[in-house]
């Protein structure tokens, strides 16, 4: 369980380090073009503009292809999951077994109804994960995902807006600068 939890995260990391140089590249790139393209090419203009079109479809492309990606990557999340929720179930479901049994032989012997009241929340968290696991329990989830999404928007919507490229490039300024005045305070004590 510990190994598939480490791949995990580091297939996350992967990803998310991916999608941030793309990102970044994507800025750099695309905004060095459409300047660079706009300057080089003043005296043919049609050619300015073939070369613009074929540019964007370009770019449009990549981002189709990122798109694409970041699906294939959330699907492989979702099916990762859904195999930790099945073995999960098959290590619970062992669990309830053996204490269902402990618990009614206990019962058999003292004859008292209190060592079978554990087997009630034992039965309720088996159904719950038996119902994640091979139920319509993630149909559910999705549905109330995309009513949540639908009316009440406003639960997930990031604070302060969503981050520009901008913002973004300011806020990196930011801790670099940061990071500078940390080198040299760190010099001054």
């Amino acid at each position: 369980m510990g190994n598939v939890n480490k791949t995990m995260m580091e297939v996350t990391r992967k990803n998310q380090e991916f999608m941030l140089e793309t990102q970044r590249v994507q800025v750099r790139v695309g905004s060095r073009m459409c300047l660079d393209l706009c300057t080089t090419l003043p005296c043919f203009p049609n050619l300015r503009w073939v070369t613009f079109v074929i540019h964007i479809k370009s770019i449009t492309s990549k981002l189709e292809r990122q798109i694409h990606m970041q699906n294939e990557m959330r699907e492989k999340m979702m099916s990762m999951q859904i195999a930790r929720s099945r073995e999960l179930l098959y290590w619970f479901g062992s669990f309830y077994v053996v204490a269902a049994i402990g618990m009614i032989t206990g019962f058999r012997r003292t004859r008292k109804p209190g060592t079978l009241v554990p087997l009630l929340p034992l039965s309720f968290i088996l159904a719950y994960q038996a119902d994640l696991a091979y139920g319509s329990k993630l149909n559910r989830i999705k549905m109330e995902a995309e009513n949540i999404l639908m009316f009440e928007r406003d639960l997930v919507s990031v604070p302060m807006g969503v981050p520009t490229p901008s913002t973004i490039d300011e806020a990196r300024e930011r801790q670099e600068e940061n990071k500078r005045l940390n080198k040299v305070h760190e010099v001054f004590i």
